[in-house]
């Protein structure tokens, strides 16, 4: 059974194949979580029409990719995106200029754009300790934030 729960900021979906077209109209929509649903691979471009999403969840779907666009949601502080697939971020994730949180364990990433160092609000991220490539990669921004912090966890 497939549903989606809506009020005025925030809407919770499960059990999807697809995500339903009218989510992308909501642009006063402040906290989506699309996390569980397995059969998505993708990320359709209007998630870029979310520009007052201040809370994104994504994790443990399938996604292979981002869109371009997810750097139009310039209000947007707490991202997870735990399990994805996606080898790269898109560049325009560094336009996410008010990020406070990325919560990206057990990942594929293998590259970060360089437009990722210029997010100074970022001060969390977190990994499960078994991402250690991940880790590797996402270290470098200590050297552009000092007020980063970089937590590994062994519960995800």
């Amino acid at each position: 059974v497939s549903f989606c729960f809506f009020n005025r900021s925030k809407s919770i979906c499960n059990n999807l194949n697809k995500i339903p077209e009218n989510i992308w109209n909501l642009t006063n929509l402040q906290d989506l979580s699309i996390s569980n649903n397995y059969h998505l691979k993708v990320l359709p471009e209007g998630i870029g029409n979310l520009k007052n999403l201040y809370k994104l969840d994504i994790s443990n779907i399938n996604l292979i990719q981002l869109p371009e666009n997810i750097g139009n949601l310039n209000k947007l502080q707490y991202l997870y995106m735990n399990k994805y697939k996606g080898k790269e971020l898109p560049e325009s994730f560094g336009n996410l200029k008010i990020l406070k949180s990325l919560y990206i364990s057990n990942s594929e990433l293998q590259s970060i754009p360089n437009s990722i160092y210029t997010i100074n609000s970022l001060r969390e991220i977190k990994l499960n300790n078994k991402d250690k490539k991940t880790k590797k990669l996402l270290s470098k921004l200590k050297k552009y934030n000092k007020r980063l912090e970089i937590k590994t966890e062994s519960y995800y």
